[in-house]
């Protein structure tokens, strides 16, 4: 009887700290916006008056915009997207920014042993990220797969080296990573208590 008792006050306990959790009717609805940013789906979303949390959002979303400038392999004008046609036959300068996250990279592709490689490039290329329709014949991954390799990427002081021709970059989740850890500050530093960045 006791262990009855027991099991029927443990799952009103339960039933209780459930209820408790759940949020009230009259919970606000956070402010949300959605945009492609870094070949990816972007969600914001900020808890707060509308009136101000939407050009919070607006600034948020151009902190994304910047790092896309710099980061992006899908915009031909990109910091890193220029890398593979100057880098080839010489190390080139980098902003601290793609530098930092260069370095981040290439620390995750030796720990990982080159399961996360910032040479990824010629594969997402491959693919035609974000708007891959079909998947590439075995050939060409296989093409692709030996322009794939982090210790033909090399970074000192500030400049960057490809040492093989045709290695292309993809900083990918480290990329995407960055944004969100930027635009979060962005947001503190303007006072925002709560919000969600899905990326």
């Amino acid at each position: 009887m006791a262990s009855v008792v027991k099991r029927i006050l443990l799952a009103l306990a339960a039933l209780a700290l459930v209820l408790w959790l759940m949020p009230s009717p009259d919970a606000v609805a956070p402010l949300r916006e959605d945009r492609l940013v870094l070949g990816t789906l972007v969600t914001l979303k900020l808890y707060g008056d509308e009136e101000r949390m939407r050009p919070l959002l607006a600034e948020a979303y151009a902190e994304f915009d910047r790092v896309d400038s710099l980061m992006s392999p899908y915009r031909q004008d990109s910091e890193l997207a220029l890398l593979p046609r100057r880098s080839a036959a010489e190390a080139v300068e980098v902003s601290p920014e793609v530098l930092a996250v260069l370095e981040r990279s290439l620390h995750w592709a030796r720990v990982s042993r080159g399961a996360f490689d910032p040479t990824v490039g010629a594969l997402t290329q491959l693919w035609n990220f974000p708007d891959a329709r079909s998947v590439p014949d075995s050939a060409a991954i296989d093409s692709a797969l030996v322009l794939v390799d982090y210790a033909a990427l090399s970074l000192e002081a500030g400049f960057v080296r490809l040492h093989r021709e045709g290695l292309q970059l993809d900083l990918g989740a480290a990329a995407k990573g960055y944004a969100v850890d930027r635009a979060v500050v962005l947001l503190r530093g303007l006072g925002v208590a709560a919000g969600l960045i899905e990326a």
